[in-house]
């Protein structure tokens, strides 16, 4: 079955991946890490940046491909905080 934002989803990866390559193992709330992808990236709309979508223990309709798998790039630590991977 395919995932109706697939493309959206996929662009945010990869956005996401490079404004936290170099931030690994640093423990972030959702706010925080919107504001990193806010101050990347000009006028983003970061309704769409959800950490939990981009996770390797938890999942939401529409994730990522890359949840639940080696390449998530978070980590959920407690609702609303996630580790960067």
């Amino acid at each position: 079955m395919e995932r109706p934002f697939a493309g959206l989803n996929t662009d945010i990866h990869k956005k996401l991946k490079e404004v936290f390559q170099l931030r690994h193992n640093a423990i972030l709330t959702t706010a925080e890490i919107k504001r990193f992808f806010e101050s990347e990236y000009k006028n983003p709309d970061v309704s769409w940046v959800q950490p939990s979508d981009h996770c390797i223990n938890m999942t939401n309709k529409g994730a990522c491909w890359c949840s639940k798998t080696d390449k998530a790039i978070f980590e959920q630590i407690r609702r609303g905080v996630y580790k960067i991977r």
